[in-house]
């Protein structure tokens, strides 16, 4: 970049898990999806009257989650990383440090509006002091 230090390695690894995952979701697995959508088409009734989840229901989504879990662990095998909790730590850190890099901003933004506030209030306290004390320059000047 632009004299600024690389981020962290945890940093780039949620950044490429992002994109993986956006890239798994919405084009990846779109046939899937496109596949298997009429058979959650079902009105909010059926849900909530007690019929719930269908199997048909239930099988698309073991399906479905047996194609993420093994695609994350493509993504784990492609990236270096020996297993999935090598790679939630090094995420779980990196959002850690990321909360108090915003945490440490947010303070800095805070204390700078509060000065600009302070800075606000003495400018006004300051000009209806002066337009005060024009006013009684005024007052003696008539007479």
């Amino acid at each position: 970049g632009s004299g600024e230090e690389d981020p962290e390695p945890g940093y780039k690894l949620v950044t490429k898990l992002v994109a993986y995952t956006n890239k798994l979701l919405n084009i990846d697995l779109d046939e899937f999806f496109t596949n298997n959508y009429a058979a959650f088409d079902q009105e909010q009734e059926e849900l909530s009257g007690g019929s719930g989840e269908t199997l048909e229901q239930y099988e698309i989504f073991k399906t479905y989650e047996t194609i993420i879990q093994e695609k994350f662990e493509e993504f784990i095998r492609e990236e270096g990383y020996s297993s999935p909790k090598q790679v939630f730590k090094l995420v779980e850190d990196a959002c850690k440090k990321d909360k108090a890099r915003q945490e440490k901003y947010m303070k800095e933004v805070m204390e700078r509006i509060k000065v600009f506030q302070e800075a606000c209030f003495e400018q006004q306290t300051h000009s209806k002091e002066n337009k005060k004390s024009n006013r009684v320059q005024d007052g003696r000047n008539a007479r």
